[in-house]
C-alpha cells in the first residue's frame, strides 16, 4: 500500500513539473511574441516616418519649382532638369502646361 502510495506521489510530483514548465514554455512564448511585436511596431513606425519625410521632400521640391516656373522665375526646362525629370514627366507631376506662365 506504502509503495502504491509512493509511486502516485512521484508521478503526480512529475506531472506538476510537466504542467508548470508548459505553463512556463506558454507565458514566455507570450511575452516573447509581445516584446517581438513591440519592437516590429518601433522599427515600422520608424522606417514609415523615414519614407515619409522623404515623400514630402520631394513633393516639396516638386511644388516649389512648378511655383518658380509658374511666375516666370525659371523656365520648364531648367525645372525638369533640376528635378531629374523629363519636360513631359513635369507637366504630369504638376498640371502646368507649356507656355502657361
Amino acid at each position: 500500500n506504502t509503495k502504491e502510495g509512493t509511486v502516485n506521489m512521484c508521478k503526480a510530483i512529475q506531472q506538476m513539473r510537466e504542467h508548470s514548465k508548459a505553463a512556463g514554455v506558454a507565458e514566455g512564448m507570450a511575452a516573447g511574441m509581445a516584446e517581438g511585436k513591440a519592437v516590429g511596431m518601433a522599427e515600422g513606425k520608424a522606417v514609415g516616418m523615414a519614407e515619409g519625410k522623404a515623400v514630402g521632400m520631394a513633393e516639396g521640391r516638386v511644388k516649389a519649382y512648378a511655383e518658380m516656373v509658374a511666375d516666370g522665375t525659371i523656365d520648364m526646362q531648367f525645372a525638369a532638369r533640376k528635378l531629374n525629370l523629363t519636360v513631359e514627366e513635369f507637366v504630369k507631376k504638376t498640371g502646368i502646361k507649356p507656355g502657361m506662365n
